[in-house]
């Protein structure tokens, strides 16, 4: 009985053997042209387990295989193209066991989730190709136990690879760079990504809510963010170069990483650790720590210098941090101390960044050249004091109570208020509002800093008369209403000359916004606005309102003269890409200008100020400065102008007083000039002064008469060799001698 069990089990394997190998003999390979013109054309007639080998040419298709095939190119990814045509995915895999190899896989459609390989089906095996100029390169979805080894990923508008709910698949030795995101995991686990180089992608790897995988010994370099774990834990990070990148961590934990190093030094990475000294890292990482003092680092070109996570109690001091993506960041992060470093060109975020992070200490540092220089959202009762800023400054978004004193923004106070009313302020470097009420910021000149003046829920203050440039920002409100906003300069501000977020009924008038990204922009429900008499020059884009519905004119009618002419009308702003027309010659375009879905329905033909000039010819003058002496070069400026649009003759006389001694000598008298219509240019005539005995007062006179049209002088003082005044008569013969070089000089030009 036993031998007959033991006949009929031999038999039975006899028989799956001579099966296999029968299956094994009946495995045909199929070669494309050859056989058929297309790949596609050969996967229909193929049967599992089939070889199709596909020569040298590009093949138009998009390629869906439902068996299980080997399908490789003869001679390499090189000179075996797959081109989608911009259409869909440019292959996909619906079976088990699938092979492609040594393909270029190029050109998907361009929208979500089209992809040069997309893959719904386990145990693939892609290697050896080019996978390039694809929305996704890879895209595995519900996929688990694939190989992705020996790619060049390069060029897709997303990411190189994607794995969505997917485990258990290997990805290694493959080029990748030059994606969006090189490699990113969402929702998927227990993977394998090893010995990778990673390069120049916005993200090298993202773990999303993935969980239990292993990246290890891959080269990882000149990303935005080399690593970033979001919402992912357990993962074991090992043995990874990372140059002028590294890793970021948000709400991740219980991973390992260990053996990693940034720029050649230690990437020091610690979780649930107290009592630590670190002095040597090229990147340091913080989670749910206590009492770690990092002290005496260069952290220079990687993802974030410090991160501080869930971590308390901590001193970060005289460090150099610099050339980051972010210098020091701290999320949920509470008492910490952070003074005396140096933290400079760290961009494109923050030197000091804070998020929902409370009561830390912020002193002390050299604060420069950051995109900006300390970001503060949602965090409250921390003190900032004593630091430098140079070419950056403070940001605040959701925070109160902080305590913000003794600052400094380019050599000049950072004027910080919060709960504050009825101030004035005439002189800073950066003015921050927040909850503040009837707050006049006047006379200012505020430049190179990240925001020039912001008002966070302040209302019915004033700002006046203010040049506001070469800033991030020039003016920013959030949630502030019932301000005014006129007669400033706002220019060559790198985004925004002004942008209002959720700020409504505020008055906009009198500015001239020139050379920004934007000149304005409206976002968020911001409504309700009143911009008018405002001149919009040489903005890469003028205005934009998002989301908004505001007035781009006056709510009442204005008199103003126009080429001569008076006119009743509501204005509306200047836009030098205007291209309506104004029939009637009021100064007034006969289109309205659009301002996304807002318009100007009063667009001014000409800049705000040539309505409500004189309608006279005028003159002025003034000099480079009040005292001289002998020796001094006076600069002598005097401007002619003629706003009409018909050529004036005028007389024009020019005199010099000098009070004290009650004399008077006329330099030009009488003399018959003729304007140009819109004429307006300024003289600058050169005067060496001589070696005079007395000192005086004096004061230059000029007037456009025929009766008085204009007249205006300029006061200045001369210091002489003698203490007391000499002799009328001494200064009367002096002065005579030395005027008349300036009136040759002057009718000269």
């Amino acid at each position: 009985m036993r031998c007959k069990a033991v006949k009929f089990v031999f038999l039975f394997f006899a028989f799956l053997v001579l099966t296999a190998l029968a299956s094994v003999s009946e495995a045909k390979t199929i070669y494309v042209p050859d056989n058929y013109t297309k790949i596609q054309w050969a996967v229909d007639s193929a049967s599992a387990g089939d070889i199709i080998i596909v020569r040298d040419g590009i093949y138009y298709e998009n390629l869906k295989v439902d068996k299980q095939l080997t399908i490789k190119s003869e001679n390499g990814s090189d000179n075996c193209i797959v081109d989608g045509g911009g259409f869909g995915d440019v292959i996909t895999l619906n079976a088990d066991g699938i092979t492609i190899e040594g393909f270029t896989v190029r050109n998907s459609g361009s929208y979500w989730p089209d992809a040069g390989v997309k893959v719904f089906s386990n145990a693939n095996n892609i290697t050896y190709n080019s996978i390039t100029n694809n929305y996704y390169g890879i895209y595995l979805s519900s996929s688990c136990n694939n190989t992705i080894a020996n790619n060049i990923i390069c060029s897709n508008n997303l990411h190189g690879i994607d794995l969505y709910d997917s485990k258990n698949n290997s990805i290694s030795n493959n080029n990748i760079l030059n994606n969006s995101y090189g490699i990113f995991l969402d929702y998927s686990n227990e993977s394998s990504i090893s010995n990778n180089n990673i390069l120049n992608n916005y993200l090298g790897i993202v773990l999303d809510y993935s969980n239990e995988n292993s990246i290890s010994n891959n080269n990882i370099s000149n990303n935005d963010r080399g690593i970033a774990l979001d919402n992912s834990n357990d993962n074991k990070i090992r043995k990874n170069e990372f140059i002028k990148d590294g890793i970021f961590v948000y709400s991740s934990y219980g991973n390992i990483v260990e053996d990693n190093t940034v720029n050649g030094k230690p990437l020091v990475y610690l979780e649930g650790e107290s009592d630590e000294f670190i002095d040597n890292a090229g990147q340091v990482i913080l989670v749910k720590c206590k009492n770690i003092t990092v002290m005496n680092s260069e952290l220079t070109n990687t993802d974030v210098g410090i991160e501080l996570f869930e971590s308390d109690n901590c001193l970060i001091s005289n460090n150099n941090i610099s050339n980051n993506y972010d210098g020091i960041s701290l999320r949920y992060s509470n008492n910490n101390s952070i003074s005396n470093n140096n933290i400079c060109s760290n961009s494109p975020k923050y030197g000091i960044n804070l998020w929902d992070s409370k009561n830390n200490s912020i002193s002390n540092n050299n604060i420069l050249n950051n995109s900006c220089g300390i970001y503060l959202t949602d965090s409250n009762d921390n003190k900032i004091r004593k630091n430098e800023f140079i070419k950056d400054g403070l940001f605040v978004r959701g925070s109160y109570g902080n305590i913000v004193e003794d600052n400094e923004v380019n050599g000049k106070p950072l004027i910080y208020l919060e709960d504050e009313s009825d101030k004035f302020i005439d002189n800073a470097g950066q003015i921050i509002l927040v909850r503040c009420k009837n707050i006049t910021i006047m006379n200012a000149e505020i430049s190179n800093t990240d925001v020039g003046i912001e008002l966070f829920e302040s209302d019915n203050c004033l700002i006046l008369d203010n040049n506001i440039s070469n800033n991030d920002c020039g003016i920013y409100l959030y949630d502030s209403n019932n301000n005014s906003i006129s007669n400033n300069n706002i220019c060559s501000n790198n985004y925004e000359g002004i942008s209002l977020g959720h700020s409504k009924n505020n008055s906009i008038s009198n500015n001239n916004f020139s050379n920004n990204e934007y000149g304005i922009d409206l976002w968020w429900r911001s409504t309700n606005n009143i911009i008018y008499l405002n001149n919009f020059i040489d903005n890469t884009e003028n205005a934009d309102s998002w989301s908004s519905t505001n007035i781009w004119n006056s709510t009442e009618k204005i008199t103003c003269t126009y080429k001569g002419k008076t006119f009743t009308n509501y204005m509306g702003n200047y836009w030098d890409n205007y291209t309506g027309y104004d029939a009637n010659g009021d100064g007034i375009g006969d289109i309205p200008y659009s301002i996304g879905s807002d318009k100007d329905n009063y667009p001014l033909m000409r800049p705000f100020e040539y309505y409500f000039v004189p309608d006279e010819p005028k003159v002025s003058v003034s000099t480079d400065k009040y005292e001289y002496r002998a020796g001094d070069l006076m600069l002598i400026n005097i401007t002619f102008e003629n706003p009409t649009d018909e050529s004036k003759r005028v007389k024009f006389l020019w005199r010099l007083d000098i009070p004290d001694y009650n004399l008077s000598f006329t330099v030009i008298n009488n003399k018959s000039i003729l304007l140009p219509p819109e004429f307006k240019k300024t003289f600058v005539i050169s005067w060496r002064l001589p070696k005079l005995r007395a000192s005086f007062n004096a004061s230059w006179y000029v007037a456009l008469y025929d009766g008085v049209i204009s007249e205006d002088t300029a006061d200045w003082r001369y210091i002489g060799a003698k203490k007391k005044g000499g002799r009328e008569r001494e200064i009367a013969i002096e002065m005579a001698e030395y005027l008349r070089e300036i009136e040759r000089s002057a009718l000269h030009a």
